[in-house]
């Protein structure tokens, strides 16, 4: 499936991820464990490869949803 091409390291993360992705990645958004969106990007010039700073996110888990090839997945984020 797309979600097992995508990989996301550090995981756990202090100042930053990055995101490979074999599909272009369409949107992003990360949610906290509320459902709260804290960042996101709607509008990207479709990318495989992403690095998204999470230096100013409080400690704990979040949800990394992306529009992939017309599909919505989901990954678990950690931020130490």
């Amino acid at each position: 499936t797309v979600a097992e091409t995508i990989k996301i390291y550090p995981n756990p993360a202090k100042n930053f991820i990055e995101i490979e992705s074999i599909h272009a990645i369409d949107s992003w958004r990360v949610l906290d464990v509320l459902g709260k969106e804290v960042a996101s990007s709607k509008y990207l010039v479709s990318s495989k490869n992403l690095v998204l700073d999470v230096s100013s996110f409080d400690v704990g888990l979040y949800f990394l949803e992306m529009e992939v090839d017309d599909q919505l997945v989901i990954k678990q984020l950690m931020v130490d």
